[in-house]
């Protein structure tokens, strides 16, 4: 109600559609992280330059940044972890600290693999 929507379009005055985004686009979504525009779909950046030099993310991993600074999509900033991780380095971690961060997450996946056996 009160909102006008084009009738050719059927978006709201002034809307872009994702479509119109040109491939290899980067924007900045709502919860911090960088979107990149590939072949069509939208992919995390940190996703794309993960797997454009180490192949895909296997099934139950994810990337985490190192130093906490989600626009920071450097290669060695990025590490590969079980989801399983995630929460127990989560608390572990300092802010702007790469390699003790690095540490606490090789440490937890130490311990899980300990409990396991």
């Amino acid at each position: 109600k009160g909102q006008h929507i084009s009738r050719k379009t059927e978006f709201k005055k002034g809307h872009v559609p994702p479509v119109v985004y040109p491939a290899g686009c980067k924007k900045l979504r709502a919860d911090g992280y960088y979107k990149i525009k590939i072949d069509g779909k939208w992919l995390t950046h940190s996703r794309y330059i993960w797997e454009k030099h180490n192949g895909p993310i296997p099934e139950g991993c994810v990337l985490i940044h190192l130093d906490g600074n989600k626009g920071n999509d450097n290669l060695s900033n990025l590490r590969l972890v079980k989801k399983s991780v995630i929460p127990v380095s989560r608390d572990k971690m300092i802010k702007n600290n790469v390699e003790f961060n690095n540490a606490i997450v090789s440490i937890v996946e130490i311990e899980q693999k300990i409990k396991i056996k």
